[in-house]
C-alpha cells in the first residue's frame, strides 16, 4: 500500500523544465492560432475552431480518465 506520509516532490530543475515546455507550447499554439485566423476565411476558421474545441475536450476527458487508472495501478 501507498504510505501517505511519503511525498514525492519534483526537483526545481525538473519543475522549471516542465513549466518551460508548457509555456513554449502555449506560445507556439497561440502564434499558430493567430496565423490561421488571418489566413483562413471566417467560415472556415469558425468550422476549424469548433472541431478543434471538440477534439480538445475529448483529449482532456481521455487524459483525466487515464490518470484515474494510473493512480489506481500505482496504489496497488
Amino acid at each position: 500500500m501507498h504510505d501517505p506520509r511519503t511525498i514525492s516532490l519534483p526537483s526545481t530543475r525538473r519543475f522549471a523544465t516542465v513549466a518551460g515546455q508548457q509555456l513554449s507550447g502555449m506560445v507556439l499554439g497561440f502564434v499558430v492560432w493567430v496565423l490561421l485566423a488571418q489566413m483562413l476565411p471566417i467560415e472556415s476558421f469558425g468550422e476549424f475552431n469548433a472541431a478543434f474545441a471538440v477534439a480538445m475536450m475529448a483529449g482532456t476527458l481521455a487524459n483525466l480518465r487515464s490518470e484515474e487508472h494510473t493512480s489506481e495501478l500505482q496504489s496497488r
